[in-house]
């Protein structure tokens, strides 16, 4: 198996803010170029967030540390491949394993992965895009633990040879980063390294030195544009032929809230098509007509035949839009009297602005549709990450709890809604205990069904084992 990095606190790492979150870019690479990223360029559109402080209590009507519960880069992705090089039309199998490194349960997860050919002029450019997928979705963790995992990608036909990267980024609900940051092109959890040796040296492929916001320059690594509250917006980006012969590209953009892993997020897609001649570049252009989001983030992607390019470019405002940020609870399955804490943080994604009059309410259900229980908050929210959460005992035990989140702006409008089911099913069957709240299929696992049935078996050799012994002495 091929060689892997992954990413976590301290290591291989520096920090710096992205929307109140420490994030960790890379610093060094022991597999060749890119060899690393020049600390200046690093985004710093954030200013370190400064969490609420206090107990959690009515007087502050549950506002807490969001990073008493959160913690970024906190399941890793540690994934290599079944070789070392490839030719086209081979299937890529990626091995590994996915790790919780809280102490909490973790469930709806998924693995987003972005493969690209490695660029040299990285630090400015970030790397070629070839492809971007969910490899995994629902992956279920209980708190510390590790699992196998393992996906695949097939080498397209029409692709140009040279090494190439898996990045590898974690999220729950598609929504919430707890590892690596996908709207961002260096800061990830893991990575693994392959080549492709097929002879092709041409391909479709965007100019990424080229693209610009507006007439300025992008920098796929480095500060987002920032654009005045309802200024258009026109993205630039040149395309390039390198085959021999003219060649027809579908391109197709994609515009996201945020960025492209949830489909909930797109707000608009627009398909053209154009011809481009051997050796020929054309310039792409893309307007938003009105900067009304915080952030609004672009998808191109180019194809011609199974050749592909893909390019993403994000333009963040000064517009309020309040966003969840990972509700979830701290342990499940959960026993009668056991004490847990239920838990979202939010902020505005907005670096420049505070959304005023907001109410965010997190609410736990069983499996009836009663309410566990709930907490709220009710005020500002600035672009800091802050949190409420509310403590609980358990009045008996729950095999099963159904999580909703949402946020509303002044109006009531919902500007963020999450929903996620804690199911023992999920985990594999619970083994707790039986207890009200409890069904029979989550306490009745594989292992319990084996074990009794080797019990059975025995109880009945030794009952014909009596009997054979009493008609032995029944009939002397």
């Amino acid at each position: 198996m091929r060689k892997i990095l992954f990413f976590t606190q301290g290591v291989l790492a520096v920090s710096f803010m992205v929307s109140g979150v420490t994030a960790f870019a890379q610093t060094s690479d022991p597999f060749g170029p890119p060899v690393g990223i020049d600390p200046a360029s690093l985004r710093v559109d954030y200013e370190e967030p400064v969490p609420s402080e206090g107990e959690i209590s009515e007087e502050n009507k549950g506002m807490a540390s969001c990073f008493d519960y959160y913690t970024f880069q906190s399941v890793q992705v540690s994934v290599g491949t079944d070789r070392d090089a490839y030719v086209s039309g081979d299937k890529i199998a990626f091995l590994g394993s996915v790790m919780n490194e809280n102490a909490h349960p973790v469930v709806d997860g998924n693995i987003f992965v972005r493969v690209s050919r490695i660029n040299p002029n990285y630090v400015k450019e970030g790397n070629n895009i070839v492809d971007e997928f969910i490899a995994k979705e629902n992956i279920i963790l209980a708190g510390k633990e590790s699992i196998p995992t393992s996906f695949s990608w097939t080498v397209p036909q029409e692709i140009k040879n040279g090494s190439y990267r898996a990045d590898f980024f974690f999220s729950v609900g598609k929504k919430f980063n707890l590892g690596g940051l996908p709207f961002t092109n260096e800061v990830i959890i893991g990575t693994a390294r392959f080549d492709i040796a097929n002879g092709l040296q041409s391909a479709i492929e965007f100019n990424r030195a080229q693209t610009k916001v507006n007439g300025t320059a992008y920098a796929h690594i480095g500060n987002w544009p920032v654009i005045e509250s309802g200024a258009k917006v026109l993205i630039e980006q040149p395309i390039t032929n390198t085959f021999r012969e003219s060649r027809d590209v579908t391109v197709r953009y994609d515009l996201y809230f945020w960025d492209s892993l949830n489909e909930d997020d797109r707000i608009a897609t627009e398909t053209r098509k154009i011809t481009l001649p051997a050796g020929a570049t054309q310039t792409l252009s893309y307007e938003i007509p009105s900067m009304d989001e915080s952030v609004y983030y672009l998808r191109i992607t180019a194809e011609s035949g199974s050749a592909r390019s893909i390019v993403n470019a994000r333009v963040v405002s000064d517009s309020s839009h309040p966003r969840l940020n990972y509700p979830a609870i701290t342990k499940f399955p959960i026993k009668k009297g056991e004490a847990f804490t239920l838990f979202s943080c939010f902020h505005n994604s907005s670096g420049g602005s505070v959304s005023k009059n907001n109410t965010v309410n997190i609410s736990l259900y069983d499996s009836e549709g009663n309410l566990i229980g709930s907490a709220d908050y009710a005020g500002s929210i600035a672009s800091d990450m802050s949190a409420v959460a509310k403590d609980f005992s358990a009045g008996k035990n729950y095999d099963y709890a159904r999580l909703i989140a949402r946020i509303s702006d002044a109006n009531g409008k919902v500007m963020d809604r999450y929903e996620v089911v804690y199911d023992c099913k999920d985990f594999g069957g619970c083994t707790i205990g039986k207890g009200y709240g409890f069904s029979p299929t989550s306490i009745i696992t594989p292992k319990k069904v084996g074990i009794g049935i080797v019990v059975v078996l025995f109880l009945i050799g030794i009952v014909l084992i009596v009997l054979h012994r009493r008609g032995r002495i029944a009939s002397k």
